[in-house]
């Protein structure tokens, strides 16, 4: 019996990680543990048991890391939303107008979610749950909802700028910016959102039909 305890610990002791480079390679291990499994399965049917089992540690191990299922979560999202983002904006960047900001904005958008289809379902395909209090932060992981986080409201604010200045020289009709960012998006989203969960309807080959879903949706904000 004390040799198979001692065995035990000897098996054991090698997945402590004691220094910080070790922890965060354990944590991005985790990380796509269960952004793998979120998107396989959804995030709902997925206990955080079954990535300890997964990883190879104690689901114990896991509350190190994150306190709860929902912060790994909102971890996953921030990472992907920080390159998504960064996309989208060095798209526009380049770009001398209100209305070529967003052509290449929408453009970006759909080549990104296109490209990454495993991404989208981990995004869009899971509930934000909420939670109590809200704290101030880079990501909005302790936020009541992710899409009030810093990372997200920051880059809103950016988008709303742009509709701003299409309104100011008149390549964009007066309404509010933020209802205009809203609706830019939901506009982008749905396109998106056909194209990855209805992959068996006759869709016209992606590139082509993706330059008019753009260019209808910046069309629909031009003056009167």
């Amino acid at each position: 019996m004390s040799i198979e305890k001692n065995n035990t610990a000897a098996a054991v002791t090698p997945r402590r990680r004691k220094n910080p480079e070790a922890k965060a390679a354990f944590r991005d291990e985790v990380v796509a543990i269960a952004r793998q499994l979120f998107a396989e399965e959804g995030f709902e049917s997925v206990s955080l048991r079954t990535i300890a089992a997964r990883a190879g540690c104690s689901p114990m191990t896991l509350y190190v890391y994150f306190p709860n299922k929902l912060a790994m979560l909102r971890f996953i999202w921030a990472d992907i939303f920080k390159a998504v983002f960064a996309e989208m904006e060095a798209a526009m960047a380049v770009q001398p107008d209100a209305a070529s900001k967003l052509r290449a904005y929408g453009l970006a958008w759909f080549h990104y979610w296109l490209a990454h289809p495993e991404n989208y379902r981990v995004v869009f395909m899971n509930q934000d749950e909420g939670t109590y209090h809200a704290k101030a932060d880079q990501d909005g992981l302790d936020q009541p909802f992710f899409a009030d986080g810093e990372l997200a409201m920051s880059h809103r604010r950016l988008l709303a700028g742009v509709f701003e200045e299409g309104m100011a020289k008149g390549q964009i009709r007066q309404m509010a910016s933020e209802r205009c960012v809203q609706v830019f998006l939901a506009q982008l989203l749905g396109g998106v959102h056909g194209i990855i969960t209805v992959p068996e309807f006759n869709w016209d080959p992606v590139d082509a039909l993706t330059v008019d879903l753009v260019e209808a949706s910046v069309r629909s904000f031009r003056p009167d």
